[in-house]
């Protein structure tokens, strides 16, 4: 509700401005990068929280932070950590948001329009079904080690990682696979995910005459 709306709302903008050619690959991946970039700005403090519930039951009782809900860890990690703790992990989230929100709407955007030019593939739910399933497992594949990383930041405990080197090595103990633990899981729940947000997103811009995303009004 928060940093996808602004992803969709920032790349949508910055293709309106008169310097963004709106055939520009470059641009678009750019537009994305900064979509996502912003999106990540909002979106840290409650997926920091997210991750953090998540992994609780995974510790002794002694040691859960025992969050009740989203605004109980938005009061609480401020008191208990500092406010720059809501932010934990934020450089590899931020990383992780732009290349994610650059792989999804920027690709999308490109395979869709570069199939609509070079076939006669109709503007509809098959065209939209097959571009987001494959944008989304291309988007999984580039930002899934961000996200190990990221979530191995956000769960630490205060000065366990204090660099995103280290981060990176105790993510590594586990071998040449450990950047992708969890990536079947992730497709799973990624790619059903991403495929309907895009054709909802589709079949209201074509009921509605929004013109985006490659399409014409």
């Amino acid at each position: 509700m928060t940093s996808t709306n602004i992803h969709f709302i920032v790349y949508e903008t910055g293709k309106k401005m008169e310097y963004v050619d709106r055939d520009s690959y470059l641009g678009k991946i750019i537009l994305g990068c900064v979509a996502g970039a912003c999106g990540s700005a909002c979106g840290i403090p409650t997926d920091l929280i997210n991750v953090r519930m998540q992994t609780d039951m995974k510790v002794p009782p002694h040691k859960r932070r025992n969050y009740k809900h989203v605004i109980d860890g938005l009061i609480r990690i401020p008191k208990e950590e500092g406010w720059k703790a809501l932010y934990k992990g934020g450089s590899v989230a931020a990383l992780k948001s732009s290349l994610s929100t650059c792989s999804q709407i920027a690709l999308y955007d490109i395979v869709k329009t570069e199939v609509r030019k070079n076939t006669s593939v109709n503007d509809g739910v098959p065209l939209h079904f097959l571009t987001s399933l494959f944008t989304s497992i291309i988007s999984s594949a580039i930002t899934h080690p961000l996200d190990v990383v990221r979530t191995i930041m956000m769960n630490s405990r205060p000065g366990e990682f204090r660099t995103v080197f280290q981060a990176s090595v105790h993510m590594m103990r586990f071998g040449i696979m450990g950047p992708y633990r969890g990536f079947v899981p992730t497709i799973v729940r990624k790619a059903p995910a991403t495929t309907l947000l895009f054709i909802l997103y589709e079949q209201l811009r074509l009921h509605f005459g929004i013109c985006s995303l490659g399409g014409e009004k």
